[in-house]
């Protein structure tokens, strides 16, 4: 029944907000406001993501004609777009779960913020994103302590929003504030701490999957430019790393369901880098960054399932495939990034395409004065071992081998020492051979992965003479050096 007057209802509210000046009639509206989202949430998407589009242009945020000091004057100033932003970020933490397309207005909200430096840091907190997906409490970044999300205590959490915004309006006016010595722009970074912006992210673990990919969905292409007008490349640099910093919080609050919503993640990467005015500096470089945040986090613990570890090495291979340039400016984080996983967690790395990934960035990111002896010594623990070397990896090290001994740089006993390596892997070869195939350092299974790439290459791992081609493979590469 409420789906019949739901729409005048959103239009009554933001003609009353629109026109109203007393605060009491303002609390009233926004008493409304809430009123009608805590309905909304059950199945009208479509009223809630309206709700949010009206009161998002209220914060006077979205303004493409007002400079930031206009904007920041406004704010300050006048009650009105503090309390519709507060509004606005209120009715995303506690109704996040049924926001569709509103992402998008929320999203754009974020980054005016951060273009006017009202944003604190502990927005993007990592750490308390990987922790939210448990039953601990999540930390505002203005200190506060919010139990997590439970739907059994709707009314209750209705209650405690009702409060926490008559607490705001209750705070003291511009006049007591400059009277307190505080600021105009203090005064704008207090009101935008009660919005409780991180915990939005943090909490993303509790959203349907509809709701987490629209929200990944505004992220990405926010960051890919869509709908952004950036007034400097500094500007343009600071708000895409500022995107793919959310987009990682979100992902590794829900790293659990990591193979639920990547796949789309993915989709929406392919499809920005079809745009017409897509730069892939400095988005490329940004993801590059923040893939090897997550891969790392998906790596650091065993995962029987393989399929995450190989999503997000396709994601990474599209972005440095986008900008090769990336590779060199991003050579001592890719260098650090991959050293941790072939010495901390080779166990962990199940795929070949995550092998052959890793493999290949370590050798083009080692090619650098700077990253070479990092990458260099890595390899040669990793064959050295020999613990990890199996024959999902054994073409990927001879290749990652040669690729060092190949640089003019190269010092002569570092390539000894590789070729040594090299030749002692002969063993490995003889071993698979007798054994019928089978290696203590591969339990590669056809039936256990399902994705279409790691099914090709097991036809390969299953011929008889995939030893011989790698025997062969391996004579060629020694042949070079003499």
């Amino acid at each position: 029944m409420f789906a019949c007057i739901a729409g005048p209802s959103v239009a009554a509210i933001s003609a009353f907000f629109e026109q109203a000046e007393e605060e009491e009639l303002l609390h009233e509206c926004i008493e409304g406001l809430f009123s009608v989202a805590r309905i909304a949430q059950y199945g009208l998407e479509d009223t809630l993501d309206e709700l949010i589009a009206t009161f998002s242009r209220f914060t006077t945020l979205l303004n493409p004609y007002a400079s930031a000091e206009e904007t920041l004057f406004a704010f300050g100033k006048d009650l009105k777009p503090r309390m519709a932003t507060l509004a606005v970020f209120t009715i995303a933490n506690n109704f996040g779960e049924s926001i569709g397309g509103g992402w998008r207005n929320i999203v754009d909200c974020l980054l005016k913020l951060k273009r006017l430096k009202l944003l604190p840091q502990s927005v993007i907190d990592h750490d308390a994103a990987s922790t939210s997906s448990s039953d601990a409490q999540a930390t505002s970044e203005s200190g506060i302590i919010f139990p997590a999300h439970d739907p059994k205590f709707g009314g209750r959490r209705a209650s405690g929003m009702i409060s926490r915004f008559s607490h705001f309006l209750s705070l003291e006016s511009p006049e007591d504030a400059l009277s307190l010595g505080m600021s105009e722009f203090e005064q704008n970074l207090k009101v935008i701490k009660q919005c409780r912006i991180g915990n939005i992210f943090s909490t993303s673990s509790h959203f349907p999957e509809d709701s987490l990919l629209n929200l990944g969905r505004s992220l990405i292409y926010a960051a890919a430019g869509k709908g952004q007008k950036f007034s400097t490349p500094i500007e343009e640099e600071e708000t895409v790393g500022f995107c793919w910093d959310l987009i990682v919080v979100i992902a590794l609050a829900n790293v659990h369901r990591f193979q639920a919503f990547w796949p789309n993640f993915h989709d929406y990467l392919l499809a920005v880098a079809q745009f017409p005015m897509f730069s892939p500096i400095p988005f490329a470089e940004k993801a590059i960054v923040g893939l090897f945040k997550v891969c790392l986090k998906l790596l650091g613990t065993y995962r029987p399932d393989r399929v995450p570890e190989e999503l997000i090495f396709k994601s990474i291979n599209l972005m440095w495939k986008l900008e090769k340039e990336i590779l060199d400016t991003c050579g001592e984080l890719i260098t650090q990034s991959v050293n941790k996983i072939l010495i901390e967690y080779p166990a962990n790395l199940q795929t070949q395409l995550g092998w052959k990934s890793v493999l290949h960035l370590l050798s083009v990111s080692g090619r650098h004065q700077d990253t070479y002896e990092q990458g260099v010594e890595t390899l040669i623990m990793v064959m050295s071992d020999g613990t990890h070397v199996s024959r999902t990896n054994y073409a990927y090290c001879i290749d990652c081998a040669f690729g060092f001994i190949a640089l003019k740089n190269s010092p002569s006993e570092k390539n000894l020492k590789i070729l040594d390596l090299l030749s002692d892997s002969v063993n490995l070869l003889i071993q698979w051979c007798r054994n019928h195939y089978s290696d203590p350092g591969n339990n590669y299974s056809v039936a256990s992965n399902t994705s279409n790439s790691s099914l090709e290459d097991a036809k390969g791992f299953g011929s008889n003479n995939f030893a011989m081609n790698l025997f062969v493979k391996l004579g060629r590469h020694l042949e070079r050096p003499a």
